[in-house]
Formats: structure tokens, C-alpha cells, sequence
């Protein structure tokens, strides 16, 4: 049967082309407590303000996260969460616009502001795992573009998002396809959880080490580091909008930087482009750092991560001679507190948004012991992170199976039947 209006062309005998209003309880904005981000709170009391930063396609991050008072939690009553809800990100960069997960029950109580919208799926007619899957299909991606009301900076409305339409099929086939793709997300999220563990292994490890070396330690500042030939502290590549191309090496902005590294919604630096960025392209063992924005993010350049060139919003820390300074501590240090009161001191120096200059973090000082007892830990710390490796590599391979049966299953293309086994045998 062809519906001509569906995004994805033709469907199969049986299913059937709703607005998406027709098969949902609720489709809302959030909002903003009043006093902004003023009325934060510094730990958690009770309930978490959902943000559009937390939104990733399929996932959702609990990584700056914001808490607010139940006082002001009750002023948002009516833009409140439940399981199961799903976020669509309706503003933003190329990066984070359109980004869409579901909302999971640890997160709870919580609320979310006006940049994502939530939705509430009515479970007698629409399997909420099926329409993520719809909504983070790369065709409906191109579809949800197609609404932008904003410009330079992406938006879109309640009004657009009421009018999507959603290629629907029966009740028990939403739920088995939802089945299939929830169990290679269920082992993505398995080994991110595994990497976050040897990650706290990594840091427990480091702070013992660097306690234990009281007595040895030396402060030195990073510019001796780098007028030695030590470290590089570089900033990103202002690209020209005529260097992005279609293909080419990952144009990488603090929206692909999450611990790691994700580039499935990147732009692209061609040939030329990458020669004039010179050494702003990435290296194995870079320690990159978001600068501008949401500063402070942090993530290790491993091996297997695909070659990128940095943007503006980035700097990398590379450690030139590492038989002086060891990558793996170099990178641990970053995450101490050393590193993040400096960053606190200089990150808010001016009106606009929080910011660490190239000169400011060229001016920060480092305390390690010598380059001999940095390699006595760096080599424990270089074993986990290769294990860390292999799992963002299995990572990769499961998103890259999800990413290419999610279009045709939801196209009807490729019948269930024909995957479910092989990925029962992926996934055990």
C-alpha cells in the first residue's frame, strides 16, 4: 500500500499513516522555574530539571543534570515526567536538534524545560519503544529538519510536532521490533555501564597513587610544559562553511563529546579543510576538553576513535613527549581537582557564556611526581583503558547493526522473522 505523505515511501499491507496527536495523551514543552538557572540546586534533594544537553538519540545522559527545589518543582507541576515519556530535543545546534530518547524510571521525580518537548504515548494504540524508533530513524531525521522555524539555530513547534506523521504498524509488530532494537540498546548500555566502572577503577587508582606520592610531588606550570616541548594546549579550527563536506573526517563540537565520542549527527571537514586545520586534527591519547559552553567535559582519544578535527568549542591537551609526561595521568589529572578549581577561576571572567581561553589554561599549574613514577601507574592505567577501548569498539559495532536495521524494519523492508535469532546470538 503507498502513502505517498510517509517519510519512509511505501509501507506495507496493514499499516496505517496517524498524526501523531491521534496516537498520543500528551505533547508539551516544559518550562524554566522562575529565577532560571539561579535557582539551582547544587546536589540533588529530590527533583531533576531535565535539559536539552541530556537528550541523546536512543539514550538518555545524566550528565548535567540540574536539581531543583520542590517548591519550585511545583510551579512545573504540569510539565512533570513519567517512565516511559519520551524527550524531543526542538532547539539547537545540527548537533543536538532533533534528538530524541525515553525517559527512564531512575531519573524520577522529575521535570523538563521549554527547549524539549515531551511525549506521552497512548499505549493502547502506540508502543513508545516504536515510535523512538521512528522519531530517530535517519529519514525522519531529514523529515523533522523540514520543520525548522528557526533559522540558523534549529526550532520547531508543538504544532509541527502534532502534525508528524507516523508510519504505524499493529500493536504486537511495534512491540517486537521495539524488542529487537531495545536488546542491542540494553547491551550498548551494558558495556557503557562496564566502561563507567573501570573508568571510577581508573580514578580510584589514580588518587590513591597520587596521595602516596605526597612526599614527591612538583608544581610546574603549563607553559614551562609546553616551552619545553612537554605538552601541546591547542584550541579548535574555525572551519569556512565551503570546507564542510558531505564526507571526510568528523568536524567534532562539544555536542559529539560525551566521555567519549559520537559522531553519528557530525558535519564533515574535506581535504582541504583538514590541511589548513594542521595539528587541531585529533591524535591517539588527545586529552580533549570542552572550553566554551558547558565547559568542563572531558574525554581520552583511545586508539580506535576515528580521526576528527577539533572545533572552536574544543581544546586538546596532548602530551608531546610522553616519556615525560604520561598521557594516562595526564588525563586523570585533568578529572582532579587540581584541574577543575583553575578551570572554576577563569571559566565565568566575562559576560557571556562560561569560557577558558587558550591563554588562561597555558597559565594553570600542574602538581605530578617525576616522569618515572607517572610510568609505575600510568602502565595500570593504560590496561584499563584498552579494556575501555574494546568495549566503546563493541559499542560502536551493536550501534552500527541497530543503526542499519532500523530503517528497514520500520519500512517494512526486512521482516522480523528474518532478525530476531541473529540478534538474540548478538547480544547474549
Amino acid at each position: 500500500m503507498a502513502i505517498e505523505d510517509s517519510p519512509l515511501g511505501d509501507l506495507p499491507r496493514g499499516w496505517t499513516l496517524p498524526r501523531l496527536d491521534a496516537i498520543t495523551l500528551r505533547i508539551g514543552s516544559g518550562a524554566t522555574p522562575r529565577g532560571g538557572s539561579a535557582v539551582y540546586l547544587p546536589y540533588r534533594e529530590r527533583v531533576a530539571l531535565v535539559r536539552s544537553q541530556n537528550v541523546f538519540d536512543r539514550r538518555f545522559d545524566d550528565d548535567g543534570l540540574a536539581f531543583i527545589s520542590d517548591a519550585a518543582a511545583e510551579e512545573l507541576a504540569g510539565v512533570a515526567l513519567e517512565a516511559d515519556d519520551l524527550l524531543l530535543n526542538i532547539t539547537g545546534d545540527g548537533v543536538t536538534f532533533g534528538r530524541a530518547c525515553m525517559v527512564p524510571p531512575s531519573v524520577l521525580p522529575a521535570c523538563v524545560n521549554q527547549h524539549v518537548v515531551r511525549i506521552r504515548c497512548d499505549r493502547k494504540k502506540c508502543e513508545p519503544a516504536y515510535l523512538l524508533a521512528y522519531l530517530t530513524h535517519p529519514m525522519v531525521k531529514h523529515y523533522i529538519e523540514g520543520f525548522n522555524a528557526g533559522g540558523s539555530r534549529r526550532a520547531i513547534t508543538k504544532g509541527h510536532i502534532e502534525s508528524f506523521v507516523v508510519p504505524l504498524p499493529p500493536l504486537p509488530e511495534q512491540r517486537a521490533i521495539a524488542r529487537v532494537l531495545g536488546g542491542l540498546d540494553d547491551k550498548i548500555e551494558l558495556n557503557r555501564r562496564m566502561n563507567q566502572t573501570l573508568e571510577d577503577m581508573a580514578r580510584a587508582l589514580f588518587n590513591d597513587w597520587l596521595e602516596r606520592m605526597e612526599g614527591e610531588l612538583e608544581t610546574v606550570t603549563t607553559q614551562s610544559l609546553t616551552d619545553s616541548g612537554v605538552l601541546v594546549i591547542g584550541d579548535g579550527y574555525r572551519a569556512k562553511r565551503s570546507e564542510l563536506r558531505p564526507t571526510g573526517l568528523p568536524f567534532a563540537r562539544a555536542g559529539n563529546i560525551d566521555g567519549g565520542f559520537q559522531f553519528t549527527d557530525c558535519e564533515y571537514m574535506g581535504v582541504d579543510g583538514v590541511q589548513a586545520a594542521g595539528d587541531k586534527v585529533s591524535r591517539p591519547l588527545d586529552s580533549v576538553f570542552t572550553s566554551k559552553g558547558t565547559v568542563g567535559r572531558l574525554a581520552l582519544v583511545s586508539k580506535s576513535t576515528p580521526t576528527f578535527v577539533y572545533a572552536p568549542q574544543l581544546c586538546f591537551w596532548r602530551a608531546a613527549d610522553p616519556s615525560r609526561l604520561n598521557p594516562f595521568v595526564l588525563h586523570q589529572w585533568m578529572h582532579g581537582d587540581e584541574f577543575g578549581e583553575q578551570v572554576d577561576m577563569t571559566k565565568g571572567q566575562t559576560d557571556m557564556a562560561d569560557y577558558v581561553s587558550l591563554t588562561d589554561q597555558r597559565r594553570m599549574r600542574i602538581t605530578l611526581p617525576s616522569p618515572k613514577r607517572q610510568a609505575e601507574v600510568g602502565r595500570h592505567l593504560e590496561r584499563l583503558y584498552g579494556m575501555m577501548d574494546q568495549n566503546t569498539t563493541q559499542i560502536g559495532t551493536l550501534a552500527a547493526l541497530r543503526d542499519s536495521l532500523l530503517p528497514v524494519l520500520l519500512s517494512g523492508e526486512l521482516r522480523l522473522h528474518h532478525v530476531s535469532a541473529a540478534v538474540k546470538e548478538v547480544v547474549a
